[in-house]
Formats: structure tokens, sequence, C-alpha cells
């Protein structure tokens, strides 16, 4: 959730954020697995293989609410 953006969702964690960190940690370090905290207490594993420039990211999903619009 982004208070000043008043986003309507409350995130408990961010996929693209978490790789943006990993690739940032690959940069300075040259280690190619990572696990990052998310905000939700969750970890998410991030692998990367630069040999085929990709990236594997695997952690869990869970559903906060179910409401209706």
């Amino acid at each position: 959730f982004v208070k000043k953006l008043k986003t309507f969702f409350q995130e408990s964690a961010c996929a693209s954020g978490t790789v943006a960190v990993a690739v940032s940690l690959y940069e300075k370090t040259k280690k190619k697995t990572f696990r990052i905290a998310q905000p939700s207490g969750s970890i998410y594993s991030v692998k990367i293989d630069n040999k085929n420039n990709q990236i594997l990211l695997t952690g869990p999903i869970l559903s906060v609410s179910q409401d209706s619009i």
C-alpha cells in the first residue's frame, strides 16, 4: 500500500522490487542466489542465471482478502 498514491490494494510483497534488489546485489557481489524478506515476513528466493539471461523468483502467494467492487 502506497499511502501517498492512495493505491487500492495493500501489498505484502513486491516481486519487481525483490528482483531489483537481487540484481543490484548480484552486480555488487556476483552471488547468484538470494533470499529476500518481504514486508509480510515471507521469504522470496531469487536465482540469477546470467548465462541464459534469466531470473527465477519463487515464494508464497497468499490471498489477504476477498472483496468485490
